[in-house]
């Protein structure tokens, strides 16, 4: 009776213990948790800044790169020049060029748990204002107006939040996500 106890004891545990998830293709920058894709860890190498003048049509692009992330080498950062006393459209692009083909990181943050904040050093010279919500009326900033004033010159903090326990619009609450800063010229 034990002997056939044990043996029963065993097909089930090898049955029951050994359920495996069906594997799943997973789109690019995802990854599989169970039986469902998930955004996987981002790392963002690239952060574009594209600016568009309104009545012009003019665009232009500045960059941050990091290819190696920190520690590595420095990263390359263009320095933004803009023309004074003008309105630009100002988009933000984010990539993870370390991998190849490069990872396009922008549609995979979460709108309703990130915000990126802007800081400028003298406000007489650039101004930034949202342009985009996420669902619950709260500022993302992947589109943004921006008004330059007097030529001169500073420095433009760019800083990407990811506020998982409840996006609040504090610059403080979350994680760092990617944090650049461009100098400047209004000319």
């Amino acid at each position: 009776m034990k002997k056939w106890c044990l043996i029963l004891f065993s097909i089930v545990a090898i049955f029951s213990g050994c359920k495996r998830d069906k594997d799943i293709d997973c789109p690019e920058g995802y990854i599989q948790v169970g039986d469902e894709c998930v955004p996987g860890q981002k790392v963002i190498t690239t952060l574009i800044l594209e600016f568009t003048e309104d009545s012009s049509g003019i665009h232009t692009s500045f960059s941050f790169q990091d290819i190696d992330g920190p520690g590595g080498d420095s990263p390359v950062v263009d320095t933004v020049i803009l023309e004074e006393q003008k309105t630009y459209h100002l988009s933000i692009d984010l990539w993870d060029d370390s991998r190849s083909p490069a990872v396009h990181i922008t549609p995979l943050i979460i709108q309703e748990v990130h915000q990126f904040f802007f800081s400028v050093s003298d406000n007489n010279h650039i101004s930034i204002e949202y342009n985009d919500e996420d669902e619950n009326g709260l500022p993302v900033g992947f589109e943004n107006i921006c008004t330059t004033g007097i030529n001169g010159n500073g420095s433009l903090n760019i800083l990407l939040m990811h506020q998982t326990g409840g996006k609040d619009g504090n610059v403080t609450t979350g994680l760092t996500d990617i944090n650049v800063d461009f100098d400047f010229i209004i000319n």
